[in-house]
């Protein structure tokens, strides 16, 4: 009888290093991919999120990082009953010459607290975005 082979293995560390480099590059592609369809736009707002202000703001104003389409981006504000209490048409700043704003104007609005929702459509490719926040207007000190 003759001796069995032995087999012996032994790992091939420059194949594990290309593995994990492709691993991370597609890592990064997925996140510049992400990044470079808007999903990341939201930037700041006035009020910022969960603030309190002691008088009632004249409007709401949300910025984004890039263009949005006028006719599909809009602006809401909701009390705490859900009940809208903008004036109404919240949408693209028409005078922001970058069109990459919101705003909703408000009338005086009673100490509570409200949903700003902001729906942006990405004038680039058309991707819809969405969020909420939320701030409190409360003229006692």
């Amino acid at each position: 009888m003759s001796p069995r082979p032995t087999l012996s293995f032994r790992p091939n560390v420059g194949m594990s290093l290309v593995t994990l480099a492709v691993g991370v590059l597609s890592s990064l592609l997925v996140a510049a991919e992400a990044l470079a369809h808007g999903h990341e736009i939201f930037i700041k707002s006035v009020p910022a999120n969960g603030t309190v202000v002691t008088q009632s703001p004249a409007r709401v104003v949300v910025w984004f990082s890039t263009e949005l389409d006028t006719g599909r981006s809009r602006l809401q504000i909701f009390d705490a009953d859900k009940r809208q209490v903008d004036t109404g048409g919240g949408g693209v700043d028409l005078h922001d010459p970058d069109h990459a704003s919101l705003i909703a104007r408000l009338p005086t609005l009673p100490d509570g607290a409200y949903t700003v929702r902001w729906r942006g459509a990405v004038l680039a490719d058309g991707d819809i975005v969405e969020g909420k926040f939320t701030f409190t207007v409360s003229k006692k000190r």
